[in-house]
């Protein structure tokens, strides 16, 4: 007899239920606990997992980013993709060998960037 799924739930944000697969899809592309995609900010280089979130920033963008100069800006996107890349292979080995994964990539970038104009997602 099949048994019908409840929930299907993130193994990375285990507080997370979703109804269907689309949901859980549109989760992992989307989430920026662990984004499949990054897109940084024209200005100050915050990165956005949500291609409509980085839009709105950019539309109002905080008085933190309009204070970043380029050559900082430069800077925090190099060090942002190294660290991103670096975040993908361990959630990669993580995910493929069922050991954690480390720190949310929010995390890595807030502690690395704490003056950043970008808040951290908070999850209940």
């Amino acid at each position: 007899m099949r048994g019908a799924i409840q929930a299907i739930k993130c193994r990375l944000c285990p507080d997370t239920e979703l109804e269907d697969l689309e949901e859980f899809m549109r989760h992992c592309r989307t989430t920026e606990t662990h984004p499949l995609k990054i897109r940084f900010c024209d200005h100050c280089s915050d990165f956005f997992a949500r291609r409509d979130f980085r839009k709105q920033y950019h539309n109002l963008p905080p008085a933190e980013c309009r204070k970043v100069i380029p050559v900082k800006a430069t800077e925090k996107c190099r060090v942002m993709d190294e660290a991103y890349g670096d975040f993908i292979r361990r959630l990669e080995h993580g995910l493929m060998t069922g050991e954690g994964t480390g720190r949310p990539f929010p995390q890595i970038i807030k502690e690395r960037y704490p003056e950043s104009s970008k808040k951290p997602s908070v999850r209940k």
